[in-house]
């Protein structure tokens, strides 16, 4: 169980527009919408253009 919540503590909450997720899951790391959003906010990464609030982690490396 440990473990498991190790695991969620990575979990990063960042605002990320629709290039800025696909740049991240191309990295490697899984992306996940949170929640319901109305109105989007300026990305995290790029602090140019408009996102949702996503959670973003590692993915497991294959074969591990």
């Amino acid at each position: 169980m440990q473990n498991q919540n190790q695991e969620r503590s990575k979990v990063m909450e960042m605002t990320l527009c629709h290039p800025c997720v696909a740049d991240f899951r191309n990295s490697g790391y899984v992306v996940v919408q949170k929640g319901f959003q109305e109105e989007k906010e300026t990305c995290d990464f790029c602090n140019v253009r408009q996102g949702l609030l996503n959670g973003v982690f590692r993915a497991k490396a294959k074969g591990v």
